[in-house]
């Protein structure tokens, strides 16, 4: 099984109220900011194979995802703007037919990427920057279990 998606995002700033004083200074702001968590484009690729396995069957996936570059806060801070970036994840996954149980390796970020998900920067306080960092790498087993009839 094969899925794909693209996406393409042109937002921006049409009219700018300058009475209003949120969290941030927003007479900073110009028409040609860029809005917050706005990539133009974004992507993504799905790849799953199931194979019979004796009483049951593996079934392994791969994902891929593309999100072009973009400012976290309304001002556009330069310590805000993330890069493009990609992440892959994958897992594979073992059910045993008739079974209401399965159990699974995964690993998440496979290539250890470095991005940012969120931050907050306050024009007010000259420039106070916080940002939060996505996940790293990670690794994992999991189990599932299905109560009742499958």
């Amino acid at each position: 099984m094969i899925q794909t998606g693209l996406g393409y995002l042109d937002a921006k700033y049409t009219r700018l109220d300058p009475s209003q004083n949120f969290t941030t200074d927003l007479r900073s702001l110009a028409k040609d900011s860029k809005l917050v968590n706005t990539p133009e484009w974004s992507g993504n690729l799905g790849l799953q194979y199931a194979l019979n396995f004796g009483s049951g069957q593996i079934i392994t996936r791969v994902d891929w995802s593309y999100t072009d570059d973009q400012y976290k806060d309304a001002l556009n801070f330069p310590q805000l703007h993330q890069d493009s970036y990609s992440l892959i994840d994958a897992h594979i996954t073992f059910v045993r037919a008739g079974d209401a149980w399965e159990v699974s390796v995964f690993g998440k970020n496979l290539s250890d990427e470095r991005y940012i998900t969120s931050g907050f920067a306050n024009g007010l306080t000259q420039g106070r920057v916080t940002a939060n960092p996505g996940r790293p790498r990670e690794w994992g087993l999991s189990f599932k279990y299905v109560f009742g009839t499958r």
